[in-house]
């Protein structure tokens, strides 16, 4: 029977005509940052062309990051590829492999099944660029702008700064021209220091001419800086902690005063030895040497000399010597040491300006 009614969409929907209002995406798709853009509230937004039956679809992506707190937050940004060149530019190699675009490319997920919103889950390997972790090797390399970090399989870890030219950038703005995109060029200039901890433990930052290095070792630990030739060590041996330093020159200058302290031995080693000072003292406790030689030269001068006939006798014999000279010559004897050469510097330490295990 036939009520001679008209189907209309008013009376009766049409499965056929709503069937995309009504579908779902929930795939993970693949494409590649296109541009940037900022919202009313300041959050950059992507435009990603997403990779869909051989098409490009363009999709506006937020980034995805590892916390959201009002507080607690992290943000980075993204490359895309059409920087620089008006949007609605006609570009023909745009439409070319992923490897002549320098955008990112990511992974993106559609919020709530709908393309009109997608996510950036994170990136995939660029076409361009050639992979540096090998199989079986469980590692991690990154570098963002010229600044790479990289972790071995011992645990070393190293973050080198490598001079990333202001050029690399320009050259990533350039409109896609169906080539490869060019890999960064760096500037030797300024480019090598690196800091980090070796396999065994030991702290490392280095400019490949200069270091600061913490060697670790129970036995034989110790902080070296080095400059050039010139190299400072504190040894950190429990038992024996030492000090060194070898420079072509030194200087130690202090506005008030200046103190050296030995338990035991103190040697003083050179071809020209110079002591300028208003009063100098050079002694112990009981024997002070300019003092003593003062007061030998006043007994020296007052000693008798008797010689009836002849040849004097020796000033030694006079009745006064053995008084008056004889006991500052027993506190000279005393204050007499012998001569010590000094020890030359040597290090504990490795002072060689590379991680080990990188």
């Amino acid at each position: 029977m036939f009520d001679y009614i008209v189907r209309d969409s008013s009376l009766l929907p049409n499965s056929s005509a709503t069937k995309l209002v009504h579908s779902q995406d929930s795939s993970l798709r693949v494409g590649i940052v296109r541009e940037e853009r900022e919202d009313a509230n300041g959050l950059i937004v992507y435009i990603v062309e997403v990779s869909m039956n051989g098409k490009q679809i363009p999709v506006s992506c937020t980034l995805m990051t590892r916390w959201g707190g009002a507080h607690n937050y992290e943000e980075y940004k993204i490359r895309p590829w059409l920087n620089g060149v008006p949007s609605g530019a006609l570009l023909p190699a745009s439409a070319g492999e992923y490897k002549a675009r320098s955008g990112d490319v990511v992974v993106v997920a559609y919020l709530n099944g709908k393309s009109k919103e997608g996510v950036i889950l994170g990136g995939l390997n660029h076409q361009s660029r050639k992979p540096k972790l090998k199989k079986n090797n469980i590692a991690y390399i990154s570098e963002f702008n010229g600044l790479e970090t990289s972790i071995t399989n011992n645990g070393s870890y190293k973050v080198t700064f490598k001079g990333y030219l202001p050029t690399n950038d320009v050259a990533l703005k350039i409109p896609p021209t169906g080539l490869d995109v060019a890999v960064p060029v760096y500037n030797p200039l300024t480019g090598g220091s690196f800091f980090g901890f070796g396999d065994n433990g030991s702290f490392l930052a280095s400019d490949s001419q200069q270091l600061i290095k913490i060697h670790k070792n129970i036995a034989t630990g110790s902080i070296i800086l080095k400059s050039g030739s010139a190299i400072i060590e504190l040894g950190g041996n429990l038992v024996t902690p030492s000090f060194s330093v070898n420079s072509f020159k030194s200087v130690l200058e202090s506005t008030t005063s200046a103190s050296i302290k030995s338990g035991k031995d103190l040697a003083l080693e050179s071809r020209q030895v110079s002591i300028k000072g208003t009063q100098i003292a050079i002694g112990n406790d009981q024997f002070e040497l300019f003092d003593g030689l003062i007061q030998l030269i006043d007994a020296l001068g007052s000693l008798v000399v008797t010689s009836p006939v002849g040849t004097c006798t020796p000033l030694m014999v006079a009745p006064t010597w053995e008084a008056q000279v004889l006991p500052l010559k027993t506190k000279l004897s005393l204050i007499k040491g012998s001569l010590k050469a000094a020890e030359s510097f040597s290090l504990a330490g490795d002072n060689s300006a590379k991680l080990t295990g990188q």
